[in-house]
């Protein structure tokens, strides 16, 4: 149960921080567990003023999509990771405040930030 609620944790966190990055208006999350056997999530993105229909799918957009240069997602990934701290951060002040004592720092996130191939042109 605790990794569970640890990768809740996780998923809201980097939620956060790609909306922060990106000026993304919300994320969809999806968990399938179709085809990978390890436990992971996908994050995407969404602008509903640039989408023809907002409130489906992103697997339904119709509209052709682009891949990323590797800068661009060097770029953004940088972005996304300088986000995560700062809503770390930020969780700890809050929660350093509600404390009477003086609380650890908290941990940052030590994880590696996988953005799929298939973002990436070759």
């Amino acid at each position: 149960m605790d990794t569970m609620l640890g990768f809740m944790r996780d998923i809201q966190i980097a939620m956060q921080a790609i909306r922060c990055a990106t000026g993304a208006a919300r994320v969809n999350v999806s968990i399938l567990g179709n085809r990978e056997p390890h436990l992971h999530a996908h994050l995407i993105p969404r602008f509903p003023d640039n989408e023809q229909f907002p409130d489906c799918s992103p697997w339904n957009d119709l509209r052709p999509k682009g891949k990323l240069g590797r800068d661009e997602v060097e770029a953004v990934k940088a972005k996304i990771l300088e986000c995560i701290l700062r809503v770390e951060t930020r969780k700890s002040v809050i929660e350093a405040r509600k404390k009477t004592s003086s609380p650890e720092p908290a941990a940052l996130m030590n994880r590696d930030l996988v953005i799929s191939n298939d973002l990436m042109s070759s």
